[in-house]
């Protein structure tokens, strides 16, 4: 076998190799694609999942606000209710300086 012969089976060796090489490097790259898109896919789920979250956390809070706001407000009304009965009431005035009636830790505990 003369030299140009050994190269040319060299060669044609070395490039199925090659292209046995880039074929391996293919099918890992394609394998390493399909576990990126499936952690794609998961991160996009578990974010969906988060939002859903988030909004109900708000919603949930934006309710919590409201009722705080309005038992503010039924504080305040009774507030002024019971400074109202103060000034005009001589003997609810005088019920600051004794004990509390009973009617009136009744009507308070409703």
């Amino acid at each position: 076998m003369d030299l140009i012969s050994q190269i040319k089976i060299i060669a044609a060796v070395l490039a199925g190799l090659l292209v046995a090489g880039l074929g391996l490097y293919i099918a890992w790259l394609r394998s390493e694609l399909l576990q990126k898109k499936k952690q794609l896919e998961d991160s996009r789920r578990e974010a969906s999942g988060l939002a859903l979250e988030i909004e109900a956390n708000r919603r949930g809070l934006a309710e919590r606000e409201a009722e705080k706001e309005r038992l503010a407000g039924e504080k305040a009304a009774l507030a002024a209710k019971l400074e109202e009965v103060y000034q005009n009431d001589p003997e609810a005035r005088a019920w600051g300086d004794g004990d509390c009636p009973d009617g009136v830790i009744a009507c308070l505990r409703k």
